[in-house]
């Protein structure tokens, strides 16, 4: 069985091969943004003189995105061919707390490069921000990083990446229109309550779980907000504390100076 979004047969069209000419509206939805579970001809890496960036995570954005909008053929095998493993403890995708700048800004380098080429699927493309954003958020372990994310993304690379309000339906899945509804609205504490909302109710599979759930949820409600309030709380303090620290640091580096200054003009009076 494939993983979720490694193959999307939902936006393969039902004429192959395809490219974005034919298929400009899901040419960057129907798989994901990986390089290991695809082929590539030698000849047209170098040709189109493809190239992974040098960031330590997101590298593959700029080969992949490109390499799809550029393509003049592309097939799929709807079978599972290779083995990879996934959710290592210490691999690049599971320490995503280190890089959210970074990602977002392989995102808009490629963006960038494939309007040079007039190869840019707008939609298509915003479609696969979203999802890459949405799920970044989902993979941050702790509060002061997805708190700082969250900022970082209302504070202006939301609007860079061009991912705001639209006409319904222009964004694919309804949930992920949802939650970039929250995020351009919410401060970070609300916003993590309506992901974590919106997440359990995406594993229920019926209407009256849901409902069930939804009543649940509600006498969740509190808990969740004490915790949120809870890592802002220790987060506030962890900054107050480094404020301190690098005050009593400034005092100390004055204070080495002065006697410095202090033991030199002592000297030039014994010389004298």
């Amino acid at each position: 069985m494939l993983f979720e979004g490694l193959l999307n047969m939902k936006f393969v069209p039902s004429e192959l091969p395809f490219s974005i000419d034919s298929w400009p509206q899901y040419i960057l939805n129907f798989t994901n943004v990986g390089v290991w579970n695809k082929l590539y001809k030698r000849d047209y890496i170098f040709h189109n003189h493809l190239v992974f960036s040098k960031l330590k995570r997101g590298e593959d954005i700029c080969f992949a995105i490109p390499a799809l909008c550029l393509a003049k053929r592309i097939t799929i095998v709807n079978a599972s061919l290779v083995i990879h493993r996934a959710f290592r403890k210490n691999g690049l995708t599971s320490t995503i707390d280190e890089s959210v700048g970074e990602i977002i800004d392989a995102w808009l380098d490629t963006a960038a490069l494939l309007k040079s080429y007039n190869r840019y699927p707008e939609q298509s493309f915003e479609n696969r921000i979203l999802k890459s954003i949405l799920a970044i958020l989902r993979d941050i372990r702790t509060w002061d990083v997805f708190s700082s994310a969250v900022s970082l993304l209302k504070n202006g690379k939301l609007r860079e990446l061009n991912l705001t309000k639209k006409e319904k339906g222009y964004y694919y899945v309804s949930w992920q229109e949802e939650m970039l509804g929250h995020l351009l609205e919410e401060n970070a504490g609300e916003f993590a309550l309506s992901y974590i909302k919106n997440m359990e109710f995406r594993l229920l599979d019926n209407s009256t779980t849901k409902k069930n759930q939804s009543e649940k949820f509600r006498e969740q409600e509190s808990f969740y907000k004490e915790k949120i309030a809870t890592w802002e709380e220790a987060n506030r303090k962890l900054k107050e504390k480094n404020r301190m620290l690098r005050e009593k640091n400034t005092r100390l580096k004055a204070k080495m100076k002065l006697e410095k200054e202090n033991q030199e003009t002592d000297c030039i009076r014994a010389a004298n």
